[in-house]
């Protein structure tokens, strides 16, 4: 009989507690492909379309590996930009620094202020880091949010 009571009240409690609803977010962790033909140095290229931002959380960047020694050398400067739509960078929300440098076959967060500033979207911007790196062709994965616990960039 003690055991029906105590079944019976933890049904209604948990009843009562789903009945106050609780705000549910999920975070855009989806990893989207990115590659791109740098330029030359210092000429930052916004190369993704917007990804949606939706919380606080640091952006996830997954930097494959190349052949290429001009990227295992001195890597590829990375940046992240928000947005107010899709398709419009407006400005570089990278936290602490303008760009931080991320080596191939490495995974790494940033830390970035979109969501902080008001913008809905984050963009991912690369660099080539030097005269070096010019021409190289940088690929990898990357989601405007992030759920792992990876070394930070910045």
């Amino acid at each position: 009989m003690r055991t029906k009571k105590r079944l019976a009240s933890l049904m209604l409690t948990t009843v009562i507690l789903m009945s106050f609803g609780f705000p549910v977010s999920a975070n855009n962790n989806t990893d989207t492909y990115y590659t791109y033909t740098l330029p030359a140095p210092a000429y930052y290229v916004v190369i993704t379309p917007g990804g949606l931002k939706t919380d606080t959380s640091s952006t996830y960047v997954y930097f494959y590996s190349t052949n290429d020694t001009a990227l295992k050398n001195y890597g590829v400067r990375y940046s992240v930009f928000g947005g107010a739509n899709i398709n419009v960078a407006v400005e570089n929300c990278t936290s602490y620094v303008s760009s931080c440098i991320i080596y191939p076959a490495t995974k790494r967060l940033i830390h970035q202020n979109v969501h902080e500033l008001g913008y809905t979207y984050a963009f991912l911007g690369l660099c080539a880091p030097n005269s070096q790196g010019q021409g190289t062709t940088p690929d990898g994965l990357w989601s405007p949010d992030s759920t792992g616990t990876y070394p930070y960039a910045n």
